[in-house]
């Protein structure tokens, strides 16, 4: 489906600029009740109003699937997927987001990635974006408790020695087993359970924390290493220490794994 602007505007209202060619056609990539989600001639992606436009090319992708009032890829039928686009465009920078709209995107067999998108495929930006969350998170909750460093840590795992096999900890081999943690549930879910932790010390000492950032700050890095692999079931296996004393996880979908450190020092 193409569509064209009825009467041109200068830009979206939120500071969008688009061509001044108003016989300009915009590809449609979906459409959300009384708006379209259309791909423009800079590579950007736009949401806006039906009322604007004039449909050029009547012609539906067969991949579109009706729910709600909405046409799309199936991986974008998530509850407010398109209203997380506009001002600011905070939630349209966040990876999860950038994942899950490249693998509708990827249908319709374009040669070409639209801007802001690149990152769907960048491992590593991803590593370091869940770890900028877990340093927010770790900060948060040393300021509740001095004497305890907070260390909240992701990234690639390498197995090290066998059975048992350890971690290097302060130059020091800590030997642990590994336990299948991701039997009866999906790894997602039992990831969010873990991350439960994040914030926990400050629950305890501040009954008047603030319940919903908390919830927000756990969802981003959720859904961060869920960006990763961008499937739900993953293995998720507790690192059994011999002196009980860390708290690690080993995140494993094919032959990728990483590691998940919720751990403190006095």
């Amino acid at each position: 489906m193409k569509i064209k602007f009825k009467t041109f505007p200068m830009s979206d209202g939120y500071g969008f600029p688009y061509s001044s060619r108003p016989d300009q056609e915009y590809l449609v990539l979906g459409i959300d009740n009384n708006q379209y989600c259309f791909l423009d001639e800079s590579n950007e992606v736009g949401v806006l109003s039906k009322d604007m436009f004039e449909i050029s090319d009547y012609s539906i992708p067969d991949f579109w699937v009706e729910e709600n009032g909405q046409l799309a890829p199936e991986e974008w039928l998530w509850k407010n997927f398109f209203s997380l686009h506009g001002e600011p465009y905070l939630e349209w920078d966040e990876i999860w987001f950038s994942t899950q709209f490249m693998k509708g995107f990827e249908k319709f067999n374009l040669s070409f990635i639209p801007n802001r998108f690149k990152a769907a495929y960048d491992v590593n930006y991803k590593v370091n974006q869940i770890n900028n969350y877990l340093k927010i998170a770790s900060e948060y909750d040393t300021l509740c408790e001095d004497y305890i460093s907070w260390e909240y840590e992701f990234g690639s795992f390498k197995s090290r020695g066998t059975l048992p096999y350890y971690l290097s900890v302060n130059g020091a081999p800590q030997y642990y087993k590994k336990v299948l943690l991701s039997t009866e549930q999906e790894g997602f879910d039992i990831l969010k359970g873990l991350l439960e932790q994040i914030g926990s010390p400050l629950e305890r000492v501040k009954p008047d924390v603030d319940k919903e950032w908390l919830g927000i700050m756990r969802n981003r890095i959720l859904f961060s290493i869920w960006s990763i692999w961008g499937v739900r079931s993953f293995d998720v296996f507790e690192l059994k220490f011999e002196n009980g004393s860390r708290n690690d996880y080993l995140l494993k979908y094919g032959d990728d794994v990483f590691i998940l450190s919720l751990n403190f020092s006095t």
